[in-house]
């Protein structure tokens, strides 16, 4: 539409001809044509509406843009977009306050709009006014129950307020879904509120689980240092009780690092090293009495090895060999005796013992280490059973597993241990074909293999036997008792000979190599 012969007479030509103006940019021709418009008719709202739109598109006039959006609200207050456009024009000048002002206006006619939920609650959070932003934290959560940035900010909020139950509710469950920065402060704040709670090994697993980037902790607020200071140093008071001094020093070294100057961080930090060096002091005098004739030097050296090492002894029960792991790396060593192993020298604190056998359940424990000792560590594995049931066909039959007698068909054993190795079964009846199979008993099951025919051996066998060039032989087996009769008649082709005979014998372990059939 070509604009520039209307009428100046002709209203709505340039009320019509702004819009188009805003279409194409053309800001400067918006605003002749709103101000013809406006020259008619002063009290024209729609047209004060494109004056401000052409101020806010344009990014230029702000002033105005401002004075122009608040004539508009006073006469529409329900006007969402010029509200929008404020809100954003204020936060250009940094005017907090009305940017909130149109915040609130915003959410009372857009209730379902998170973002400016999170926008405002984020704003009073900056401000330091924690109830008002938890209220409209609370607002959001009841929109979307599941937003994980959310929890986190409400989760922080019980932790100023020393609501640590709460603190966990609403982090534990999110922590991974949220961005590396924020899951650190997720792992801080419940590691604050498990210790506040005297939960020290839940407080060391989320500690543990901090990281901070150089770039990260100059950006860090003094709120935040001294919510890292405050969680590093309850942990190391903690471990410090424990007597674990090593990991008490670590932990306190980290809250100095975040609050330099605070004694009582420095004081307890000084006791600590003065118990080490005490302990130290302690154990040079015993070895120093144990190495008395040696020289000097050779007693400053080993002095400061066995400082600093020591080896552990583990003791397992059953007194069988196992696999075990020392912080998650097998130990490769030769087995004292069976059940007994000794790592070889290890560094001074605590270190994971870890303990598996198949049909065992695994075992988890930590040892400490130093000063030269041999720490002794007695494991209990505990045995994962399963049950068998076989029954034979005759019954009576005797059952071996691993070579060892079991007891006799129908039989049903429900302590047998649950290994994933399979064990030799093997089901014998006297005159009958033994049956073997490998079997794999179930953790805290059943293994029920069911009726089992055993072969007869007694009756009319006939084969060939082509190892010694006899081609048909054929045997009439009976039995007497313990003893095995054998009727026996070959015909060797080879040699075109026939022979007859009979043999006495046993029959539990008859086995026949060649092929053929037992025909009863």
């Amino acid at each position: 539409m070509n604009t520039r012969n209307i009428n100046d007479s002709y209203f709505d030509a340039h009320l019509k001809s702004g819009e188009i103006y805003l279409k194409l940019k053309e800001f400067g021709k918006a605003e002749t044509s709103y101000q013809k418009v406006l020259s008619f008719n002063p009290k024209s709202l729609e047209a004060k509406i494109g004056f401000f739109r052409s101020f806010y598109y344009s990014q230029r006039r702000i002033e105005d843009a401002i004075n122009l959006g608040e004539e508009i609200i006073h006469e529409e207050p329900k006007n969402l977009e010029v509200h929008k456009a404020l809100r954003e024009l204020y936060n250009k000048k940094g005017m907090k306050e009305k940017v909130i002002e149109q915040l609130k206006a915003i959410v009372l006619l857009a209730p379902n709009d998170k973002d400016s939920l999170k926008e405002l609650a984020n704003l009073y959070e900056e401000k330091g006014d924690e109830e008002k932003a938890f209220e409209w934290y609370q607002k959001i959560l009841q929109l979307d129950p599941e937003d994980t940035e959310t929890h986190f900010h409400i989760g922080r909020h019980f932790l100023v307020k020393g609501d640590y139950q709460n603190v966990i509710k609403h982090l534990q469950n999110i922590v991974e879904k949220l961005p590396v920065l924020l899951k650190s402060y997720a792992h801080l704040y419940l590691a604050l509120a498990y210790i506040n709670r005297q939960e020290l090994d839940n407080a060391i697993k989320e500690i543990r689980l901090v990281s901070i980037s150089p770039s990260d902790y100059k950006e860090l607020t003094a709120r935040d240092k001294k919510f890292f200071a405050e969680a590093y140093y309850k942990i190391g008071s903690s471990v410090f009780q424990r007597k674990d001094f090593a990991a008490a020093v670590d932990y306190l070294e980290e809250a100095i690092k975040y609050e330099p100057e605070n004694y009582q961080y420095k004081k307890l930090l000084d006791t600590v090293k003065a118990e080490v060096e005490k302990l130290k002091a302690q154990e040079k005098r015993k070895i120093i009495r144990i190495v008395v004739s040696m020289a000097v030097s050779a007693v400053v050296i080993i002095a400061g090895w066995f400082l600093s090492h020591g080896k552990v002894c583990v003791h397992i029960i059953p007194e069988e060999e196992a696999k075990v792991f020392i912080d998650n790396k097998p130990l490769a060593v030769k087995w004292e005796k069976p059940g007994i192993i000794i790592s070889p020298s290890l560094f001074f604190g605590t270190h994971k013992i870890t303990v598996e056998k198949d049909g065992y359940e695994k075992w988890e424990g930590a040892a400490k280490v130093g000063f030269g000792k041999a720490t002794k560590l007695k494991v209990v594995l505990v045995p994962i059973y399963g049950s068998l049931k076989v029954n034979s066909e005759p019954p009576g039959a005797e059952v071996y597993l691993d070579g060892k007698l079991l007891g006799k068909t129908p039989l049903f054993l429900n302590e047998i241990l649950a290994r994933s190795n399979p064990y030799a079964l093997e089901i014998k009846f006297a005159f009958f074909k033994p049956y073997a199979s490998k079997v794999v008993i179930p953790a805290k099951g059943i293994l029920d293999l069911g009726l089992i025919k055993l072969i007869n051996l007694t009756g009319t066998w006939r084969g060939g036997y082509s190892h010694t060039g006899i081609i048909d032989l054929m045997l009439g087996i009976t039995q007497t008792g313990e003893n095995l009769i054998i009727h026996f008649k070959t015909n060797n082709k080879k040699i075109n000979a026939i022979d007859e005979g009979i043999l006495f014998g046993t029959i539990s372990e008859c086995e026949f190599a060649a092929e053929g059939a037992v025909i009863n």
